[in-house]
């Protein structure tokens, strides 16, 4: 890596991997694995990661980053640490990138780089065992700041104003990997409906459902008081209760069963989305004022005629 920051912020780092050994000056930091079990890729996910540059920025001097402050890094124990997938996630993110170097790097391929990244800060964030709260101090740290030396953009991992102690990998989950996170939620919480739960479990479940509490504040459309400060919004959270914790969490738990079921037990899932029986035959009345008498042939009873109507709604 390059002696001279990058910037003035705290992404101050931009580590390289050179397995050919060039020589080079000495206005870089050269870092090689004494111990077999730190890989190359382990490094750079290291000196890449927001705990390394966090540490530059709070010690390091105003132009450089000195040989002898990056050697007393405080680094992870890897005595009895699996590896594997933080590996798996350099290789594969230094696979795509390089294969992207020379093209047009287009939204969804940087957005899907930002991800592979942030998995990749979320495996070395893992290695140094921090608290959450710790964790959550540390991305804070770089809200605001412009990550350097990667192919997309990053002003921050969590809001600035947001005030919630979670690590990268759960953001992750409520995020990224949100279909996932709820799928396995709703799974949970049918064993707790069918009482088969185990006490781990009830464990995972209770920390899923304040992850999706932390989720529904992290992307709420419209903030709430924006919401309040409007008469006609007012009156709607007061009528459908849409800020009640209680109904909010209720309503999650409902799609979350919902989609298990559609995934896992469709009869069930019919039963209870299903259309009934007996739906009315609307063109056996003929009210004063039908302005819609074409209406007729797109209603519930008439597609079920034709054989149109779906199994569920």
């Amino acid at each position: 890596m390059k002696i001279a920051r990058v910037s003035r912020g705290p992404w101050r780092l931009k580590a390289f991997i050179d397995k050919q050994g060039h020589p080079v000056t000495s206005r870089f930091l050269v870092v090689r694995p004494l111990d077999k079990r730190w890989k190359l890729d382990v490094l750079w996910a290291i000196c890449n990661s927001p705990i390394a540059n966090a540490y530059s920025y709070a010690f390091s001097g105003k132009r450089d980053v000195l040989a002898g402050l990056m050697k007393d890094m405080p680094v992870p124990r890897l005595e009895s640490v699996d590896l594997h997938p933080l590996l798996k996630l350099v290789r594969s993110y230094l696979r795509i990138a390089r294969a992207l170097r020379e093209g047009t790097l287009d939204v969804v391929q940087a957005e899907k780089l930002r991800i592979l990244h942030w998995r990749i800060d979320a495996e070395v964030l893992r290695l140094y065992v921090l608290p959450s709260r710790l964790e959550h101090q540390v991305l804070h740290l770089f809200s605001g700041a412009t990550r350097r030396g990667v192919p997309f953009r990053q002003a921050e991992y969590v809001p600035k104003n947001f005030a919630d102690d979670f690590s990268l990998r759960d953001l992750l989950a409520i995020t990224a990997d949100w279909e996932q996170t709820n799928e396995r939620r709703a799974r949970l919480l049918l064993k707790q409906e069918r009482k088969t739960i185990r006490p781990q479990e009830k464990e995972e479940l209770e920390h899923l459902q304040n992850l999706t509490d932390v989720r529904i504040r992290l992307v709420t459309p419209l903030p709430l008081a924006e919401l309040e400060a409007n008469r006609t919004g007012r009156l709607l959270v007061k009528a459908l209760r849409l800020d009640n914790y209680d109904y909010t969490r209720m309503r999650e738990q409902i799609i979350g069963i919902l989609r298990s079921l559609l995934a896992n037990d469709r009869p069930r899932f019919v039963s209870m989305m299903g259309f009934p029986p007996d739906i009315p035959d609307l063109a056996a009345l003929n009210p004063e004022g039908n302005t819609r008498p074409t209406g007729l042939e797109q209603s519930f009873h008439a597609l079920r005629m034709r054989g149109q109507l779906p199994e569920a709604y």
